[in-house]
């Protein structure tokens, strides 16, 4: 419970910083997108309040991939991708799905390197740890690259450095 009470906290206060543009991030193969939508559809999708609440449920009950897929294209192409964070912490931790570790550490991450910032990028280091952990394939290629090691800490080990 104090773990997601910090990353929420986290979350919320660092929502409004700048984040790396969505075209450099890695590209997944099994991300639902409809390419020939424009960004107003995925808005009327967002205020579709039936479809983001059985959208919702599906997810945060059941653990619902597909769902959980469809409100990532929602939020992300409608320009709310750190409101889609509630809903990948969810499948991070009850479900422990791959891509959801993957998308924490994407929303909280920062390449912003300062006091004010080093807890919230540990954590997302540490989502980034448990996505490759979990072999999602993206996170082999940014942990690399964000560790600078092809030998990484174990997730669980770091986040114990985190929490001293």
């Amino acid at each position: 419970m104090r773990q997601m009470l910090i990353i929420l906290g986290l979350y919320f206060l660092f929502s409004c910083q700048n984040r790396e543009n969505l075209m450099d991030r890695q590209p997944k193969k099994d991300t639902i997108v409809n390419m020939g939508s424009s960004s107003s559809q995925f808005q009327e999708e967002l205020e579709d309040q039936n479809l983001i609440r059985e959208l919702s449920d599906k997810v945060t009950i059941h653990g619902d991939t597909v769902a959980f897929k469809h409100l990532q294209s929602i939020y992300v192409f409608s320009g709310h991708e750190d409101e889609f964070f509630y809903y990948t912490y969810i499948m991070a931790e009850q479900f422990e799905y791959p891509e959801a570790y993957y998308e924490n550490y994407f929303i909280l991450k920062t390449d912003i390197r300062n006091d004010s910032n080093k807890r919230r990028n540990a954590i997302a280091d540490y989502y980034l740890l448990k996505a490759y952990e979990s072999g999602y394939p993206s996170a082999i290629y940014s942990v690399k690259k964000r560790f600078n090691t092809s030998t990484p800490p174990k997730a669980d080990e770091y986040w114990k450095t985190i929490n001293k």
